[in-house]
């Protein structure tokens, strides 16, 4: 067999890898864009209902919500963990990472969520055991999204979880993401910027209190989608970095494999030629 033939047909194989890992690689890069507008329209949203919750809350401070840091002092302490990755692959160590700090972390939670099926894969590889599993796609359909939160929520809710942290890959930069773990629930609010007094006394309808607790509901809600957009955007950066660094490695490969391919049919014709010229000797 000629051998030349069978590096052909390796470059081939190659080039169609090439030009895969480039179109995954374009996607993950327009999927960037997409989602830091996503994020600059979302802190928009958040910044506005900060607005409205500084005009409500001076008014609302002594209450009880059921979100607050106030009834984090539960009889049984059940913490839980929710572990943020994604569907698919070529994002490097970004999943292993985040699996790592869960091995490290999962004798202080009671309770495991995981979202994404390499989560969920990697965490059964490694013999860790959670108790809800949630699909989460590329695409971020809100339903998925809602699903999820309203889940903890409910669990919260009805004190069958005492807590919930997040762990997911927070975005620093496009080449550097680091897994992070963040305090969701109890939800600690944050001081609020002070309202203008001149606006005079505020009228609430039904009453203030089921007006504060459905906004701050919607805040929180909001404060979570903005922890999914960012553990995305980490994965398309990932994704984007790794897929470059893949097709200029295939490219390398293609070139040191065009010039064996020439060598060796270089070789081929030469020995072809020798034994037309040796034959033809030896009829002369």
């Amino acid at each position: 067999m000629k051998t030349y033939l069978n590096y052909k047909n390796k470059i081939d194989g190659y080039i169609e890898v090439k030009d895969t890992i480039k179109t995954i690689e374009k996607i993950s890069a327009v999927n960037i864009h997409l989602l830091k507008e996503k994020l600059i329209n979302l802190n928009k949203y958040i910044n506005e209902i900060e607005n409205v919750l500084s005009q409500i809350y001076p008014f609302c401070n002594h209450f009880n919500n059921p979100f607050s840091e106030r009834l984090s002092k539960r009889k049984k302490q059940k913490r839980s963990l929710l572990i943020i990755t994604g569907e698919k692959g070529l994002v490097g160590n970004l999943w292993h990472n985040l699996i790592g700090i869960l091995l490290q972390k999962k004798k202080l939670y009671h309770y495991i969520i995981v979202c994404g099926k390499k989560g969920a894969l990697y965490a059964k590889e490694e013999g860790i055991k959670f108790h809800k599993f949630f699909n989460l796609n590329s695409g971020l359909p809100e339903a998925e999204i809602n699903d999820i939160v309203n889940f903890v929520l409910y669990k919260f809710k009805k004190r069958e979880i005492s807590s919930c942290d997040i762990l997911y890959p927070h975005f620093i930069s496009l080449t550097r993401q680091e897994p992070e773990i963040l305090q969701f629930l109890p939800f600690n609010l944050i001081p609020l910027p002070k309202t203008n007094r001149n606006l005079g006394f505020p009228i609430f309808e039904p009453n203030k209190e089921k007006l504060f607790n459905f906004i701050l509901e919607k805040y929180i809600i909001a404060i979570f989608y903005k922890i999914i957009f960012e553990s995305k955007l980490s994965e398309f950066s990932a994704r984007t970095v790794n897929t470059e660094n893949a097709s200029e490695k295939t490219k390398q490969l293609i070139t040191t494999l065009y010039l064996k391919y020439f060598k060796e049919r270089r070789t081929n014709i030469t020995k072809k030629q020798l034994e037309s010229f040796v034959v033809h000797k030896l009829k002369t």
